[in-house]
């Protein structure tokens, strides 16, 4: 327990994710290395703590929960945001607000209708459905206009 609790502080301590050598490092690693940033480090870094939070939580809340929870949240806030800044506390956001709904979902039906409601497909279910509602969101300006003027669009 006090390995994950160390591990989970490392992460969030390190603020890997949106730091700036971080996003120059995912977007552009070629001008990251000529602006002085160590890719290989800053890469190396974020595979680890993914890679531990992975083994954590895989023995914590099983697999499909898991990836579930790596995968949809990041999809999900994609769809709604279009900066890094933005996105990744949307994400977390969106995490939170299914795993709650989910487990109060699953709690409800067990408790009034004596349904045995596995938790961690309560949330799974909850993730994706707050995915298919952010897919059938009407798009946004951006978006529309990045359409228009992205590359290849006649100026």
């Amino acid at each position: 327990m006090a390995a994950k609790t160390a591990m989970s502080e490392g992460v969030a301590v390190s603020g890997e994710p949106t730091s700036a050598a971080a996003r120059s490092t995912r977007f552009d690693p070629v001008t990251a290395g000529a602006q002085g940033y160590r890719t290989r480090r800053l890469d190396l870094l974020l595979n680890v703590l993914v890679a531990l939070v992975v083994v954590a939580g895989a023995r914590a809340i099983g697999t499909l929960l898991m990836i579930a929870l790596l995968i949809v949240p990041a999809a999900t806030a994609r769809l709604l945001g279009h900066r890094l800044r933005l996105i990744v506390p949307l994400a977390c956001a969106v995490a939170g607000a299914a795993s709650w709904a989910g487990l109060e979902i699953s709690y409800q039906a067990s408790d009034a209708y004596g349904w045995r409601l596995a938790s961690g497909a309560t949330v799974v279910l909850a993730l994706i459905a707050l995915f298919l509602a952010a897919q059938a969101a009407p798009r946004r300006p951006w978006r529309v206009a990045r359409r228009r003027c992205g590359a290849g669009a006649a100026r």
